[in-house]
């Protein structure tokens, strides 16, 4: 079972997934997203979940 502690709604998994793309943007634009980028699985499943 996931651990859901401070989600209670789907409307709160996205508002987190956007937080978490949002950071991600922001350390791609610094330049540190080669090592995100170069773990293909990790880049795959956020990319699956860009259009929620």
């Amino acid at each position: 079972m996931i651990e859901t502690k401070g989600l209670n709604s789907e409307e709160d998994l996205t508002d987190l997934l956007k937080k978490v793309r949002g950071a991600i943007a922001v350390e791609l634009n610094k330049g540190y997203g080669k090592r995100i980028t170069d773990n293909k699985e990790f880049f795959l499943i956020i990319t699956r979940y860009h259009y929620l």
